[in-house]
């Protein structure tokens, strides 16, 4: 479980070359790796450093004028046309695009996620480099570079501590007195103060500044120990000379809190300096010491990552870019990077979202710029959910905890927009493109920024975490208000159209025009009435049955899916002309399946359904941006076709596949340009659902098993009601498979023809 090279990465500049860097990250810090011999610069991000929000003044992404943040709310917003008035339009002709950009929102104060800095290590040595290596070992989450020069064996370590909040680096060499490093810290943002100091025998670099666009503060502190030799501190570099080692601990924090305070309010900020919340973290962990620090924090990676292991005959031992050139060269090689990539996933999530920290975003933690594709954000109409979706089956329930208290702070600001933009009481919703600072209105582009429905569409992924986890308390006292207010929004919402219920005016994700009960829409409102009904019925929650009958009620009445003129799931709604023949067949996005997968509506027991998703498929074909291929994955995983789903397996490494394994937004780009961590994600989340299913009310082992994986084993995978499942297969053919409850939850298994149901007892492990 190594990705390991035998050469640095790409030398020329962090920009756009973050693809061939190793990451590491705590939750509330990140860091990317370069493995540089003489000179390496460790770029790290803290995870709310963000431009845009309130505090200051930021500039309208459209227009160019100043003016302070608004929540993403236009100044401009009209009051809008009644759904029933769009519908109405829409029927008769008489709409144009111009009464729905009057509902559009703005880029004025969106902001985007920062670098934070560097770590400067500047080696003096000398003579020739031989027998290089860095790697990132996944198991420990520790990675390193080491080699030989002068005769001498170098080595640097890195890691990110989630118990400790830091971030350390120990550099060392295997002759005593070897070790002569110069360290400096640099900013990435205008008008910071970096202060060098020494204190009680260490060098001590404070960074401290507020952003200029939103008077954030912020505030690093790094601390470096000598062991022996002479160390020299200067105005702008630390000095150590004839170290045995030089060890490096740093935290960073801001003054960020979130906290939605109302539309008027100009807080998002702690009364807490964040100078002294790093300096705190950090003399702790020096106090500490190094091997500590390290055993405690393999320690805490190791109890989440060591939950789940793959085995499918992987084994090749060859540096992680060669092995991606001689992709579909040899099964073994194969296997090993199919094994890789899907434990990978696992490390990225443990690495970017833990309790108490902010959800992933488009890329995790780790982002080299100021001006990231898309702000670096949080995209609810498919983006941020297939971050997680990975999060319960392969057994790290806990790191989408994160994302359900993001959700629950951002529901009084979706409140507003419902109001504002759907005329609703109650309720709350949330469109296509979010920051840190509470924004939930709609985007400012007509073709992509009005999704509603989004709002069920990341309830989902919280009803997901109980379904997995069984944590009664978190769904009691969190998910469900949320779920409930998602569903109380579309219970004002929907418009009658003759029989059926619909949403108007209703989008297809950044595809086609302005219509009404797109597929999308629909199958998403469906899933949330189904899963908030269950959540009424599981919490006993009697106060709530009358809005459980109306719910029971309204999922009756609203428009069914349709099938097209191909034979394919209907994107859009009553179109006289086939939409999927006008536009892009091939299009990246293919939400009119979210039934399929991550939803239940389509499954075996609606094989008409079934066969529509298969042609839909078939239709947009096997090539499209890294995480639609992640999607893709999941989709065929989820009609039972292994093969097909592998198909999607190989062509993702093909194309959008970094050297550092790190997920590309654009298919066949060069190998290291544009990530996004979703692709990674969508890929773990693929392969567990390859190996087993448990959506549709049983546990279903091997559903979708290629092939080429004809035989192996996998441990530690999750099935819905917190089963814990191990199974080994050869030939294709289940051989064993061992269940331990962790609730005493009845479980019910199908394979092949065969189903068998048992009671079980909380704690107990069953062997079939």
């Amino acid at each position: 479980m190594k990705l390991w090279y035998d050469a640095p990465a790409a030398e020329t500049s962090y920009l756009n070359k973050e693809c061939t860097l190793l990451p590491i990250g705590n939750g509330y810090m990140g860091a990317l790796v370069s493995g540089q011999v003489l000179s390496e610069r460790l770029q790290f991000n803290e995870e709310s450093l963000w431009t845009g929000g309130p505090g200051g003044k930021c500039k309208d992404g459209m227009s160019g004028v100043g003016s302070l943040y608004n929540f993403g709310h236009s100044r401009d917003h009209k009051s809008p046309p009644s759904p029933a008035e769009f519908l109405a339009a829409m029927k008769n002709g008489s709409y144009t695009d111009d009464m729905m950009r009057d509902m559009m929102g703005t880029a004025d104060g969106y902001g985007a996620y920062q670098n934070f800095g560097y770590l400067c290590m500047d080696h003096q040595h000398t003579g020739d480099v031989c027998d290089y290596k860095r790697e990132l070992d996944l198991e420990t989450a520790v990675a390193s570079t080491s080699y030989r020069a002068d005769n001498i064996g170098f080595k640097r370590e890195y890691f990110a501590s989630y118990p400790a909040r830091i971030i350390a680096v120990r550099i060392s060499a295997d002759k005593p007195g070897a070790v002569d490093i110069k360290l400096a810290v640099q900013s990435a943002q205008e008008g910071a103060q970096i202060s060098y100091c020494q204190k009680a025998g260490a060098a001590c670099i404070d960074i401290n500044g507020v952003l200029a666009d939103n008077a954030m503060k912020y505030a690093a502190r790094f601390i470096a120990v000598g062991n022996s030799g002479k160390m020299t501190v200067y105005d702008d570099k630390v000095h150590f000379e004839n170290a045995d080692s030089v060890m490096i601990v740093f935290s960073a924090a801001t003054d960020y809190k979130n906290e939605f305070l109302g539309l008027d309010s100009s807080i998002y900020r702690c009364n807490t300096d964040p100078g002294s919340i790093a300096a705190t973290k950090v003399d702790k962990a020096v106090k500490t010491g190094y091997d500590k620090l390290l055993a405690e924090h393999i320690e805490d990676h190791q109890t989440l990552f060591g939950r789940v292991c793959l085995c499918i005959g992987g084994g090749s031992d060859a540096p992680v870019d060669t092995l991606l050139d001689r992709y579909g060269s040899s099964p073994q090689n194969d296997r090993t990077l199919e094994e890789l990539l899907f434990q990978y996933g696992r490390y990225m999530l443990i690495a970017s979202s833990r309790p108490g920290t902010l959800p992933a975003n488009l890329q995790g933690k780790w982002n080299p710029e100021n001006e990231p594709p898309w702000s670096s954000d949080y995209h609810y109409n498919i983006n941020l959910q297939m971050n997680y979706w990975h999060s319960g089956i392969t057994n790290l329930h806990e790191c989408a905890l994160p994302l359900v208290d993001f959700i629950k702070e951002i529901v009084p600001s979706g409140e507003i927009t419902a109001r504002m933009y759907n005329g609703v009481k109650s309720g709350w919703t949330l469109h296509t493109s979010g920051n840190i600072f509470g924004l939930t209105a709609p985007g400012w582009g007509l073709e992509w920024g009005w999704s509603p429905a989004n709002n069920a569409f990341i309830c989902q992924n919280l009803w997901d975490y109980y379904e997995f986890s069984n944590d009664t308390e978190t769904l009691r006292n969190k998910i469900y208000p949320i779920i409930k207010g998602a569903a109380l929004f579309w219970v004002n919402a929907l418009v009658k159209d003759g029989k059926n219920l619909i949403a108007v005016p209703s989008l297809s994700p950044e595809h086609g025009p302005v219509t009404y009960a797109t597929a999308y829409d629909q199958q998403l409102i469906w899933e949330l009435f189904n899963f908030t009904i269950r959540a009424i019925d599981l919490l006993e929650l009697t106060e709530d049955n009358e809005l459980r009958s109306e719910l029971d009620k309204m999922i009756k009445s609203l428009a069914p899916v349709q099938i097209g003129t191909f034979g394919q799931i209907a994107e859009w709604r009553d179109q006289p002309t086939d939409y999927d023949d006008i536009y892009d067949k091939e299009h990246r996005h293919v939400s009119q399946l979210v039934g399929l997968h991550p939803g239940t509506l389509i499954n075996k027991e609606t094989p008409g359904l079934l066969d529509a998703a298969r042609v839909t498929l078939e239709r947009r074909g096997d090539g499209a941006t890294g995480w639609s291929m992640g999607w893709k994955i999941n989709f065929w995983a989820r009609l039972f076709d292994g093969n097909h789903a592998y198909r999607l397996v190989q062509n993702l490494f093909r194309e959008n596949i970094a050297d550092n394994l790190f997920g590309l937004h654009i298919m066949g780009a060069p190998r290291n340009s544009g990530f996004q961590i979703d692709a990674n994600m969508g890929y773990t989340a693929g392969v567990a659902e390859m190996l087993l299913q448990s959506h549709a009310g049983y546990i279903e082992p091997l559903p979708a098993l290629p092939d080429v994986w004809h035989t192996g084993s996998i441990k530690g995978l999750v099935a819905r009601g917190g089963f814990i499942i191990d199974m080994s297969w050869s030939d294709g053919k289940l051989d064993t498979m061992e269940i331990t409850s962790t609730t005493g939850l009845p479980c019910t298994v199908r394979y092949g023809d065969v189903t068998k149901m048992f009671d079980t007892e909380k704690g107990k492990k069953y062997s079939i």
